[in-house]
């Protein structure tokens, strides 16, 4: 499921895979099947970065095709270290599958965005000094209100290539603290689940910074999500927080919440308020997504431009008709599912959670 791309791994790949199938309202759990990986080469360290000792990151895409080869790879945004990109394009371009299926047919797979970390084991890793400099200069020109000049210095500082993950959690986390004073909510909300990004899996001891660093970034993704009624997500977010801050009261406070907010909503249905957000990495289209808690949804006031809606289960993935107003039935057996919607950046909509029996079945 999605929640994997908001964990770290070491020099190997993630993936979300969306298939386009035919259109549906109501729909059965059993007529796709997912593309299965039948070998692909490993990831190869490359030695120029291992003889500088260069670690790096990378947020790519690519698609599956029916002959169940990986296709139309594209790296969105890295730290810009060419022998890493190739070593992950080499890796994916190997892939062999068996192709995803439809009603026995074979059917392209597209990737969600997928995250590649790239570390060499043992490193202590460090953002350098010239790094440090620049980013204890940015912060207190925050600090001190000076917006403008943190602003240009913060692009100044992003233009640059080959930072470190040191550097790049630090530098995201800079754009949190502006946004944060900006009172850009949505914004500030992006850049703090870039952060999450780095967050170590359990038991990792090798990776940057210790959990109570995280602690401060998601709360403020827990309050966005509340703010906006993401609950899915919010509950989700409740939970990370009890791995990884166990036995404290804030996760303890954070969980109550999340239950009493969820439990108020029980028997009335409620709005999410969706925003498609221009990429960290750039271009005009988007992708929002939430966890859902109800089997009955339904789209409204649309502003802008929606190119598709899409069903991540557990059991299954679907490629939803929609008009303003329309309503989808998710049948129970499909588990867990996640919600997503593309298009154009700056496009709004609202995601209706319905109580369960207000849609009539297959309408």
């Amino acid at each position: 499921m999605t929640g994997c791309l908001m964990r770290r791994i070491h020099a190997c790949v993630l993936r979300g895979l969306i298939a386009f199938l035919p259109l549906h309202t109501a729909f059965a759990a059993d007529d796709y099947v997912f593309a299965k990986l039948v070998t692909r080469d490993a990831i190869e360290y490359p030695n120029i970065a291992r003889v500088h000792d260069n670690d790096g990151w990378a947020y790519y895409t690519f698609n599956i095709g029916t002959d169940g080869r990986a296709h139309d790879f594209s790296i969105l945004e890295s730290n810009g270290l060419t022998s890493l990109n190739e070593a992950l394009r080499e890796s994916i371009e190997s892939s062999v599958y068996e192709p995803a299926r439809y009603n026995g047919v074979a059917v392209t797979e597209q990737s969600l965005v997928g995250r590649a970390v790239f570390m060499l084991e043992g490193k202590p890793g460090a953002a350098r000094r010239p790094f440090m400099r620049n980013y204890r200069r940015i912060q207190s020109a925050l600090q001190d209100g000076e917006l403008d000049a943190a602003w240009l210095q913060l692009e100044e500082l992003s233009a640059k290539t080959g930072l470190s993950l040191y550097e790049e959690l630090y530098r995201q986390s800079l754009y949190v603290m502006y946004y944060g004073l900006t009172g850009d909510k949505d914004r500030e909300y992006l850049h703090a689940t870039r952060v999450l990004d780095f967050y170590a899996e359990e038991g990792d001891k090798s990776l940057l910074e210790e959990a109570e660093y995280f602690v401060p970034f998601l709360v403020l993704v827990y309050q966005y999500e509340m703010a906006t009624m993401m609950l899915g997500h919010a509950s989700l977010s409740a939970q990370w927080l009890e791995q990884m801050a166990p036995g404290t009261d804030l996760a303890a406070q954070m969980r109550a919440h999340s239950e009493r907010v969820i439990a108020r909503v029980e028997n009335q249905e409620f709005w999410i308020r969706g925003k498609l957000l221009t990429p960290i990495y750039g271009g005009d289209r988007s992708t929002w997504t939430t966890r859902l808690l109800r089997r009955e949804i339904e789209l409204r006031d649309v502003s802008g431009q929606i190119d598709d809606v899409l069903l991540y289960c557990e059991r299954g993935v679907k490629r939803l008709s929609y008009t303003v107003g329309q309503g989808w039935i998710v049948p129970a057996s499909w588990g867990d599912c996640d919600l997503y919607v593309t298009g154009v950046s700056g496009a709004t909509f609202v995601i209706a959670e319905l109580v369960d029996g207000t849609l009539a079945p297959g309408g």
